[in-house]
């Protein structure tokens, strides 16, 4: 995939204190890229930078190259963005805040705006006063009017706050959507993690203002996994494997056997142990949430 957005050495001083050190990363096409870190860490100023609404310290970020320091104009022709709540003028309907929006980018057709209507799913809904909106609907319109201008780049900080469960799914599913369909870089900072693990392909987690780990959501299966086995006999198991499979990590955790071996000998354990009298009732393979490698990553620690 190509980087759409290159961010080059990120710093950011506010009286002698650095908010920001030296970010380096790349968001890629068709990439939802989460930004994780606790209150503090310094994403939204990460991101006012990004949108040219707070002036670098140092190094830059150059959005489908060109450079937001120095030509700025251009660069954020690429960009749709929603820092914090979109705002919109209640008293209009969402189809003339779209159009007032739409004066501002004259390339802009009227295809393009109910292109985007229906692509948030705000089709029967557009004109209707923004104040009927519910808030879930008012972060679709802000979402479409940041779409309007066929950004390659969507920048969005927590875009979930205040959303009911409905709503923030819907949001995820069209945030995918977009990604998978429209080939959109979308960088998304949020506190649900839980959301991020569903939404996201990548996640950069921030702390004290520098990155302290970068991870795949979606992570290729790896060469040693570790199993967990539910069986009758657990202590009588353990044993079992450990004097015969010396080349098997054994160990307990609560009430389950866990192993680690790679994938192929996943059923020459499950034999030893049901040929050695071990009811074995359930196997699946362990894997950390998104929420326990954010707490290993932060040391589990606000700012």
């Amino acid at each position: 995939m190509s980087a759409v957005v290159e961010v080059r050495q990120l710093t950011k001083r506010i009286k002698g204190k650095e908010i920001v050190k030296d970010l380096t990363f790349d968001i890629h096409s068709g990439e939802v890229l989460g930004f994780l870190g606790p209150n503090g860490a310094g994403k939204t100023t990460t991101m006012r930078m990004m949108l040219g609404l707070m002036s670098m310290s140092e190094g830059d970020c150059l959005i489908n190259g060109y450079s937001v320091k120095t030509r700025k104009e251009e660069a954020l022709q690429y960009v749709g963005g929603i820092v914090e709540n979109p705002e919109m003028y209640k008293f209009l309907s969402g189809y003339d805040n779209l159009m007032h929006y739409k004066r501002m980018h004259p390339n802009v057709s009227e295809d393009r705006l109910h292109q985007v209507t229906a692509l948030v799913g705000l089709t029967d809904a557009i004109k209707r006063k923004v104040k009927t909106y519910s808030l879930g609907m008012r972060q679709r319109l802000g979402i479409a009017q940041a779409l309007l201008h066929n950004p390659k780049v969507l920048i969005l900080d927590e875009p979930t706050n205040g959303l009911d469960p409905a709503g923030i799914r819907e949001l995820r599913d069209y945030l995918r959507k977009l990604a998978k369909e429209e080939g959109l870089a979308i960088f998304i900072s949020s506190h649900l993690l839980s959301e991020v693990e569903l939404i996201c392909d990548r996640v950069l987690i921030l702390q004290k203002g520098q990155i302290i780990d970068s991870q795949s959501v979606r992570e290729p299966e790896a060469e040693i996994l570790e199993i967990a086995f539910e069986v009758d006999k657990l202590e009588e198991a353990a044993a079992l494997l450990r004097s015969s499979l010396p080349d098997i990590a054994v160990k307990t955790h609560g009430e389950q056997l866990v192993v680690e071996a790679e994938r192929e000998a996943i059923p020459a354990v499950n034999r030893r142990l049901v040929e050695n009298g071990i009811g074995v009732y359930g196997i699946q393979t362990v894997r950390k949430s998104l929420e326990e490698r954010f707490l290993e990553a932060t040391g589990g620690r606000a700012e």
